[in-house]
């Protein structure tokens, strides 16, 4: 029987590890808890759980607001 964690593993998503160290980083750096970061992007503390440790994607939408969130300047498409 497989282990929850070997079983996560398999369903991580290996090109979100550079943007979940990116949205930790910047969380810890304004002193937010995950549950806080979680409210102010208006998402559950599970996906911004997920989120941190690369096991989905964050999306167009969420990156935007964590952006916004941060007063970051979004690059024209």
């Amino acid at each position: 029987m497989r282990s929850a964690q070997s079983v996560m593993d398999a369903f991580a998503d290996p090109t979100s590890d550079r943007v979940a160290r990116t949205i930790r980083k910047m969380r810890w750096s304004r002193g937010l808890t995950q549950q806080e970061m979680a409210d102010r992007l208006d998402i559950s503390l599970l996906e911004m759980e997920y989120m941190e440790s690369g096991y989905c994607r964050v999306t167009e939408e969420t990156l935007r607001a964590i952006a916004h969130l941060f007063e970051l300047a979004i690059p024209a498409a």
